[in-house]
């Protein structure tokens, strides 16, 4: 991901450094072209005069000759020269060229350095291989073409091959011959169709070879697989020691949340000296938050990879990753270390760049450290800077469109000592997106540079550390399919790249995340497109508490009624509720448990304070108190609930044995039977209502 051609390398001895840059490199020169090279000599950080200064061509060759270099300012030589048919070699290289080389010593005194450039000479010999559609589906057709020119102008070919090559991974690959059809001057046509058994989104390369009297040239091309994508994988390097790794593999949908009870293979490989090792099987099943998690254990070698499968149902992810065992580099007696180890800058802005020397472990104040900064055809900045007090130093220019070498030289104790950098340059793309959190599905939109294209797109979000010293190992957390790794490829539609961004809820939360966007031109016939166009932003997400929502199965309680707290409606917007609690207020707790609907009864009467919690998985909580009264009983029963169904029994009593008397005393009465000529018998006297002896009766006596 955003590579480019390196800059060429410096030669520094001591104090002494020398440049040689040829007029242009990619340029291919004919026999009888005039070739200027420019060579610029320093000393101590500065331009400098050589004291003697040689230019050879094709040193190794029986046709080796010298040119003569003129001086043209301080440290400033111009070596001028014109191509010749003994220049070129007695065999073509590839592109059918020969490679004539320039070979450069000055000297200072009895310090000397070298430096050599080369120059393309004789017929260039170019082919292209386009693809039509670019994006293809399986099974789907494409048209393929090869255009072969020598010095730009269309050329029959002797002998055309292409072959499409579908890699396996890690190691096999198969590639297919693919039959031309000759149907212009310098034009050849094929089909193509994407197999069928493709089940995962990839690349397949077209090569192309191209064979014109004795010379040959390649051209390749990709046909990029497009498949829906159902599953996120995730990979996450936990732990690693020399001879073993905790992995994680996780997996999201579409809409970010964890995929639960999918099935996760896993084949792992040990690479490195004397040979790889045999290659290891695992299977594991993602919980609840989507992870499997997976212990690979190896002997110890400085490199090992990882595949397989994530499978949900119907939907399947590849997905693929790699540990680096833990190493720890030999003792360097001298290092000058970048600070910041994000090594990219916008072309045309100011770079600043900080450094600490370092020598036998500790940090050198007040050194004096001469630095080259220079691309395969400028020196950009030279000079010299003293370390301050803790061993710093800093250095800056503006950001050529090229990568930028940085050589340093220093003298310490006896002896002169060197060390090297690398920084790339990018231009500036347009980026809009919306709000970046973990959870959310972001809607990413980029706008195509104004360049030819073709044009694919990057888009990658990983959690980063910004502070790391460069080299540093890649992140801990990456996404395990989509573009080998590095992101998520996509393609225009029009003037505009689209993406969906997923933010899966298991990634970490409180960090620092890196969002990058490249767009690659698929134009490879134009080397100064290899200068990506580049969008870099630094998010920090924070963690966003849990939303508590407690039901409670009522405020007030009789003796013995159970209390039910219900904490199912509580959600986490950027992860998972891990855990759950209740507080009875009664001295007794649920503690942190994994169910959602717990249940209490309270023993004695009184107000409670109840205390309910939700955790997410980060470790936040949230929390709420309720009042909860439980009533004083009698047997059993709540007091009015006691009283009220006292009442109702006294008045049911009561009401019964009134309408007893009342009943008896409006009741006729029975006919008695009597024996003929007997005499009646007389009616017993009533006796008056209690509280009423001696007085007259309150009403007359029922009749005889």
């Amino acid at each position: 991901m955003f590579g480019a051609t390196a800059p060429l390398s410096t030669a520094v001895t001591e104090s002494l450094a020398v440049f040689v840059f040829p007029p242009s490199p990619d340029q291919v020169y004919k026999v009888g072209d005039t070739v200027t090279v420019s060579i610029r000599v320093f000393n101590f950080g500065k331009g400098a005069d050589a004291d003697n200064l040689t230019v050879q061509l094709n040193r190794y060759s029986f046709e080796a000759r010298w040119v003569s270099p003129i001086r043209t300012g301080l440290g400033n030589y111009n070596a001028t020269f014109q191509i010749q048919s003994s220049d070129l070699n007695a065999f073509s290289y590839y592109g059918g060229y020969s490679l004539l080389e320039a070979y450069v010593v000055a000297r200072i005194g009895l310090i000397s350095a070298e430096q050599a450039a080369v120059i393309r000479a004789g017929t260039l010999l170019t082919a292209t291989v386009t693809a039509s559609p670019m994006v293809a589906s399986p099974g789907q057709s494409v048209d393929v073409v090869v255009e072969v020119r020598t010095d730009g102008v269309l050329t029959d070919a002797d002998a055309v091959y292409v072959n499409a090559t579908v890699t396996s991974f890690p190691y096999s690959s198969t590639s297919i011959p693919i039959a031309v059809t000759h149907s212009a001057t310098g034009t050849y046509e094929a089909s193509y169709a994407v197999p069928s058994s493709i089940d995962g989104a990839g690349t397949i390369v077209l090569t192309a070879q191209a064979l014109v009297r004795g010379n040959y040239t390649y051209a390749s091309a990709y046909i990029f697989v497009s498949l829906p994508v159902r599953l996120d994988v995730w990979t996450h390097q936990v732990s690693t020691t020399d001879t073993s790794a905790l992995v994680e593999v996780y997996a999201a949908n579409q809409t970010a949340w964890p995929v639960a009870d999918a099935n996760v293979s896993m084949r792992y490989q040990a690479l490195g000296y004397p040979y790889p090792s045999i290659p290891v099987e695992r299977f594991g099943t993602t919980d609840r938050r989507g992870s499997a998690t997976f212990n690979l254990t190896f002997d110890a070698h400085t490199y090992v990879t990882f595949w397989g499968n994530v499978t949900k149902g119907t939907d399947r992810a590849f997905y693929t990753g790699s540990v680096f065992p833990n190493y720890t580099p030999p003792a360097m007696i001298f290092e000058i270390r970048r600070e910041a180890g994000f090594p990219f800058y916008e072309v045309g802005a100011v770079t600043l760049l900080n450094y600490t020397v370092r020598y036998s472990g500790f940090p050198i104040a007040g050194q004096t450290v001469y630095y080259y900064a220079a691309t395969s055809s400028e020196v950009v900045a030279n000079g010299s800077s003293l370390t301050d007090s803790v061993g710093r130093l800093q250095i800056s220019f503006a950001m050529p469109a090229a990568p930028v070498r940085i050589d340093f030289a220093t003298f310490i104790g006896s002896s002169w000592l060197s060390a090297s950098d690398y920084v790339g340059g990018t231009r500036p793309l347009s980026v809009q997106h919306g709000e970046l959190r973990i959870g959310a599905v972001t809607h990413v939109t980029v706008s195509v540079p104004p360049a030819p294209g073709p044009w694919a797109g990057i888009v990658l979000f990983v959690p980063y550390n910004f502070s790391a010293p460069y080299p540093y190992l890649p992140p801990t957390w990456l996404p395990g399919g989509s573009y080998g790794g590095v992101g998520s490829l996509i393609f225009p539609a029009g003037p505009t790249f689209s993406y969906d961004l997923r933010i899966p809820r298991f990634l970490p939360k409180d960090s620092d995340y890196l969002l990058a966007v490249e767009a690659l031109s698929l134009n490879y016939s134009d080397l100064g497109n290899l200068i990506p166009y580049a969008y870099f932003e630094k998010v920090h997400i924070t963690n966003a508490p849990p939303t508590l929502v407690a039901d409670l199965s009522g405020s007030t309680l009789g003796p013995g009624e159970v209390l039910t707290v219900n904490l199912s409606r509580s959600a986490d917007v950027d992860g998972l509720i891990d855990a759950y609690g209740v507080e009875w207020g009664d001295g007794s707790a649920t503690g942190w448990v994994q169910t959602e609907s717990v249940r209490h009864a309270y023993a004695t009467s009184g107000d409670y304070t109840v205390t309910v919690q939700v955790r997410d998985d980060t470790g936040a909580i949230a929390s709420m108190e309720r009042t909860v009264h439980v009533e004083t009983g009698i047997l059993g029963l709540r007091v009015a609930d006691f009283f009220a169904l006292t009442g109702i029994v006294v008045a049911g009593v009561a009401t019964s044995v009134a309408l007893l008397i009342w009943r008896t005393r409006k009741r006729p009465r029975a006919p008695t039977a009597h024996l003929p000529n007997a005499p009646r018998p007389e009616s017993p006297a009533m006796p008056p209502p209690p509280g009423h002896q001696g007085d007259s009766p309150l009403s007359p006596p029922p009749p005889p």
